[in-house]
């Protein structure tokens, strides 16, 4: 089981208009080489560059060129109806 507290401490922030800066407060992050912040214990971290921004009439359609990716064997966090969770994952079998 993961602890989802520094998750959902940075993560449910922003929703209340947090700047990124305030929203890791208190919470446990390293900043990456190209300055992104990461969360160490998540399920996976990506890492990327601003490939090119195309306009979608009410919204902007960014694509990113991936730089760097790393997975862990962890349950990924899940926000859904105002709360995060940890989501569930599959039973191995052997």
């Amino acid at each position: 089981m993961i602890d989802l507290t520094d998750y959902r401490r940075a993560l449910g922030s922003f929703p209340t208009g947090a700047t990124i800066v305030s929203a890791f407060d208190g919470t446990t992050w390293q900043a990456a080489p190209n300055g992104a912040t990461l969360l160490p214990s998540a399920a996976s971290q990506l890492e990327y560059s601003v490939h090119a921004r195309l306009d979608g009439e009410d919204h902007a359609i960014l694509l990113g060129l991936v730089e760097s990716y790393t997975h862990h064997p962890t349950a990924p966090l899940v926000y859904f109806c105002g709360s995060f969770f940890a989501a569930p994952q599959p039973e191995v079998t052997t």
